[in-house]
């Protein structure tokens, strides 16, 4: 089975789906930037490790893109996901 990559509208990703450990995909990578994906596919190659490119999502980073997906999730999801941002931003 190869891993698989979901990448997302902000040029990260939003799911890393890996069977085996390959910690090279995350070397060198400068994270919550806008070239998240394109290190991580660049170090794939690298690797060589083929991966499969899923299709571009929205991921939730803050509390906008959170309330933009609200409604796509279950009440009692938003709020677990409501608390770990507000926790999240406090540390």
């Amino acid at each position: 089975m190869r891993p698989v990559i979901g990448s997302a509208t902000d040029g990260g990703d939003v799911l890393l789906g890996l069977k085996d450990q390959h910690v090279e995909l995350f070397e060198n990578i400068a994270w919550s930037t806008h070239v998240v994906l394109e290190q991580t596919l660049a170090n794939a190659i690298r690797g060589p490790l083929s991966l499969r490119l899923l299709p571009t999502l929205e991921d939730i980073d803050d509390a906008a893109s959170l309330q933009r997906r609200s409604r796509f999730l279950s009440i009692a999801q938003y709020r677990a996901l409501s608390r770990e941002s507000i926790t999240d931003c406090r540390a």
